[in-house]
């Protein structure tokens, strides 16, 4: 009896309170507040999105990946390329915009990459040089290991996996 008059005063205080303006709107600001603290590291960059180039610079001495790179980069505005002898920066001094590729090759593994950079490189950039260096340390274990590009393909394709689920139902508990 206790929970039906307890329930009973809040149904009528919530809907006596859905009628005020001020409920409403505070429920609206609320919202709102939440949505953007929700995504206040989305709204912060892109409120500070700076209109210079990125500059990439990249060190690879046997040219394994310049090309590679520039082919990846090449479909995206506000990129500029660098093609250095030795990486040289100043880690006091070192520009936001500014990413140095560095590559090396290894006879165990295959390929190094070494990237530098100010802050966390966003995504944009990070897949496609990924992308190069996967690209380049297959051609080149192709080479030394005389596979063909079929059989490489095949080696690295997804595994093709079939997941199925089975529900329990009331006849299998019956059992």
């Amino acid at each position: 009896m206790k929970n039906s008059k307890v329930s009973n005063i809040i149904k009528h205080n919530i809907k006596k309170n859905m009628k005020n303006k001020w409920f409403i709107t505070l429920n609206i600001l609320i919202f709102i507040v939440c949505i953007v603290a929700l995504n206040i590291s989305e709204i912060s960059n892109f409120i500070s999105e700076n209109d210079d180039n990125t500059i990439i610079e990249i060190a690879d001495t046997k040219g394994l990946m310049y090309n590679n790179l520039l082919s990846k980069f090449s479909t995206m505005d506000k990129v500029e390329f660098k093609k250095v002898n030795k990486l040289v920066y100043d880690e006091n001094n070192f520009e936001s915009n500014r990413i140095l590729i560095e590559t090396k090759y290894d006879e165990q593994k295959i390929l190094e990459v070494k990237i530098i950079a100010s802050e966390i490189i966003s995504d944009d950039y990070y897949y496609p040089i990924e992308d190069a260096t996967k690209e380049v340390r297959n051609a080149i274990y192709i080479k030394q290991n005389n596979i063909s590009a079929k059989d490489m393909e095949e080696i690295l394709k997804d595994a093709s996996i079939e997941t199925i689920i089975i529900e329990e139902n009331d006849e299998m508990l019956d059992r």
